[in-house]
């Protein structure tokens, strides 16, 4: 025993001593990264987005070997913005093209297609779409002042996806995507770029939820005062009508999802005190809906989807990444239960599957993990390992971000996270960074245990990193969001403040070397 305890020790400080080495500044600011992955219906190949030295390319490859097939290189500054398989040998996808006045490119609302090995490369919708009339040629494709949106990609029709259109507005010389006017339901074709506008819906700022068959069911829309509304009709011909009035007690739920057949969708709502988010599921004909997640602390943040279209799966930051399953468990959720189980300690999500779900696509994080994606056969339940993100760091250099739970002066809880440097030999405490998120008052905006690039660069070179989420920050439910309403100069900044206090009175930094940003 005496002997273990000995080798135990000796690894831990060569550990230590590894973990505090300084790492060259291009390991953190590089890419060579699968931003996300997509397989084929089939299974055979998977589309790709890849960043390479901020640029995101569309990269085809054979899922058998990874070989690269095909791909597309933007031109400029543009990226690849959205990928999608339509069928086996047919992907559409989204470029966002770089503004001079903006920092991020942004989504022309165009659409393209090409098959596997690149042939039939076609722009099959935007306002550059129509084909150059010369000659005895004639255009099957129209130019459409609109951006677009995929709802349904019609099983058992490899050759046509439902849209749904946003037609532009026009003042004076320029086109923009004010969402004003009311929004077309169209189907396209994949290969000529021909479509049929099919209806038009009654209200502007509106998006709709279609099946797999087609079939628009629900839609929400935002009115001039900015409240959100949705609404029902039992087929395409129907009239619409208020959700609330539809079924009882859904008011405040919103539309997320339907089931593969057709007897149930899933909604977001709100439980609690608190008002954490989570779903729930309504069956249409008898109008029953109940909870899909038994308790949590904090809001649904992603959902893993089970073979008929609901939610297995939701994970929830209440400090690192949490699971929580359906109630009523389905293979996808016993399944997941095992990934789990062999990925403890990290987050795992199925990222995509073939059409039979066969085989599913399986992406593992964590914070001092940039993201692995593993190939899962659900039939012999063994995985294939196939991609690690930023490679050329060995994990055991990164450094863990700590969960912290801060008490406020007036009874609040201040949720966020450290990261501490590695342990030099001289005694004198790190100097802190804290990095301040965006928004707030926004969808996702929140810090996240999760690996940024950023903090690992900082810790590396000897700072503490500290990272609240403030009152007002999304994840905590409506009642927390509302706390920070017209305190932007207020407890926002009080809650930060107070946070660098507890830091400095935990002995974890030096109270004199104190920075922020963000």
């Amino acid at each position: 025993m005496k002997g273990f305890l000995l080798s135990v020790l000796m690894l831990l400080t060569s550990l230590s001593a590894f973990s505090s080495q300084e790492l060259p500044l291009e390991y953190f600011i590089k890419h060579g990264d699968y931003l996300d992955l997509a397989l084929s219906p089939s299974g055979k190949h998977i589309a790709a987005r890849v960043q390479v030295d901020g640029r995101v390319f569309l990269v085809l490859l054979k899922t058998e070997d990874m070989s690269i097939v095909g791909g597309i290189r933007p031109q400029n500054n543009d990226i690849i913005h959205t990928v999608n398989w339509v069928n086996d040998e047919r992907v559409v996808f989204e470029y966002a093209e770089k503004q001079s006045y903006l920092d991020s490119p942004i989504p022309t609302g165009e659409l393209y297609a090409m098959n596997i090995d690149g042939s039939q490369r076609e722009l099959i919708y935007g306002y550059r779409a129509g084909d150059q009339k010369t000659g005895s040629r004639i255009s099957s494709k129209d130019d459409s002042k609109a951006s677009q949106e995929i709802i349904s990609f019609l099983d058992n029709d490899d050759d046509h996806i439902l849209i749904v259109e946003y037609p532009w507005t026009k003042d004076g010389k320029f086109y923009y995507d004010r969402r004003e006017k009311p929004a077309l339901i169209s189907r396209l074709n994949v290969y000529s770029g021909k479509k049929r506008k099919l209806e038009v819906l009654p209200y502007g700022s509106s998006s709709a939820l279609a099946n797999k068959f087609g079939d628009v069911k629900f839609m929400t829309w935002r009115d001039d005062n900015n409240v959100q509304h949705s609404a029902y009709r039992s087929n395409n011909d129907d009239e619409w009508i208020p959700l609330e009035e539809a079924f009882e007690n859904a008011s405040g739920l919103l539309p997320l999802g339907q089931s593969e057949d057709g007897e149930f969708v899933y909604l977001s709502g709100r439980f609690g005190d608190e008002g954490i988010s989570t779903l729930f599921s309504l069956h249409l004909q008898s109008g029953e809906y109940k909870r899909v997640f038994s308790d949590h602390a904090t809001d649904i943040e992603y959902v893993v989807l089970d073979r008929n279209g609901m939610p297995a799966v939701g994970i929830t930051y209440p400090s690192r990444s949490s699971y929580v399953y359906a109630q009523t468990e389905t293979k996808v959720s016993k399944v997941h239960k095992m990934l789990a189980e062999a990925f403890k300690g990290q987050t795992a999500t199925i990222a995509s599957h073939t059409k039979d779900w066969k085989t599913l696509l399986v992406r593992v994080s964590s914070d001092v993990n940039p993201g692995e994606y593993y190939l899962f056969d659900s039939d012999t339940l063994s995985a294939r390992f196939i991609w690690a993100n930023s490679s050329w760091i060995d994990p055991r250099l990164l450094l863990s971000m700590q969960p912290v739970a801060i008490p406020t002066d007036d009874g609040e809880t201040v949720n966020g996270y450290i990261t501490l440097p590695a342990s030099k030999k001289s005694d004198k405490k790190p100097p802190l960074v804290v990095v301040i998120h965006g928004g707030p008052h926004q969808s996702g905006t929140r810090d996240f245990w999760r690996y940024d690039s950023e903090t690992q660069l900082l810790a590396n070179r000897g700072f503490a990193v500290l990272r609240v989420n403030f009152r007002g920050s999304d994840g905590y439910g409506k009642r927390f969001e509302r706390l920070g309403y017209q305190e932007w100069g207020g407890t926002m900044i009080k809650d930060i403040n107070d946070s660098v206090k507890w830091a400095i009175e935990q002995g974890y930094v030096d109270g004199e070397r104190v920075c922020a940003y963000g």
